[in-house]
């Protein structure tokens, strides 16, 4: 079962909280003049739906603060046919993506990163709806833990982490700012089948085996299962094994379908029509 709308306004309550306490003050201190974006500041190469073209056209509406035109893209890209998984992991995910990319390459301001990724945010739990007749059910689902290296605040792929697999059925419990040891120590007070950590720097390889060898040792469960995932592990798939973890998924999709593996959960699942086109 997904969350309820009480369990989402929760959940984006804690997003907003991250926001206003971490991203946000460091606003103060960025010097750069804002420049005023527009979809005509972007001219890429045309592929697969959703295109390039398609990304970059909805992430300067995003740059531009154009909430409403910025939803009703992705109301358009529905009724062309875009299923809501290609919304989630190509529109959304990769609109996070070129995000942080023209923040790396100085093409825009924190300030415009922060304000485009909070509506990244308010998406990602509104248009959920649209993955339910996707995403497979599962009759017995497990629980899950997802959290981020702790220090980090690139939370948007654990924000679809958790859509994800609330709809598939888990039970999910979404961490963006708590230590090494409120983790364990919820670890140690609650029986969990499987941590989700996300990373985002190279850097945080050697901190996920160390972090990972904690929560194993900690975790009530003698048998806690652990999944990485985030830009280093999709750069360098095999690293995953320098951590300890059970595995690692290029997206929120083929996490689902490992978790259910490497949980023993695969027998469980229950195929639905795939049928998720908006009208």
């Amino acid at each position: 079962m997904s969350d309820s709308d009480e369990q989402k306004g929760e959940k984006l309550a804690v997003v907003a909280d991250l926001l206003h306490r971490k991203i946000i003050p460091n606003l103060l201190l960025n010097t750069k003049k804002r420049k005023k974006f527009t979809p005509a500041d972007f001219s890429v190469e045309v592929p697969d739906m959703p295109s390039q073209v398609d990304i970059s056209h909805f992430v300067a509406l995003l740059l531009a603060g154009d909430e409403e035109s910025a939803a009703q893209f992705i109301d358009k890209q529905l009724k062309l046919g875009t299923s809501g998984v290609e919304v989630y992991l190509g529109l959304l995910t990769d609109s996070a993506r070129m995000l942080g990319n023209m923040w790396s390459s100085d093409e825009c301001s924190f300030g415009d990163v922060t304000l485009g990724l909070t509506t990244l945010h308010k998406f990602a739990r509104r248009y959920d709806a649209i993955l339910e007749n996707t995403i497979q059910k599962l009759q017995s689902p497990g629980s899950v833990y997802i959290v981020v290296v702790p220090g980090q605040t690139h939370v948007f792929g654990a924000i679809m982490l958790d859509v994800f697999f609330s709809i598939a059925g888990w039970s999910t419990r979404l961490s963006f700012d708590e230590t090494e040891k409120e983790i364990t120590n919820t670890l140690a007070g609650e029986e969990i089948d499987l941590v989700c950590l996300s990373a985002a720097r190279d850097e945080d390889v050697d901190v996920c085996k160390s972090l990972i060898k904690s929560f194993k040792q900690a975790a009530v469960s003698s048998d806690l299962k652990v999944m990485v995932g985030g830009r280093p592990f999709i750069q360098r798939r095999e690293l995953f094994r320098r951590t300890g973890a059970d595995g690692t998924a290029v997206d929120a999709l083929h996490a689902l379908d490992l978790a259910s593996e490497i949980c023993n959960l695969s027998e469980s699942r229950e195929s639905i029509q795939t049928s998720d086109n908006m009208s």
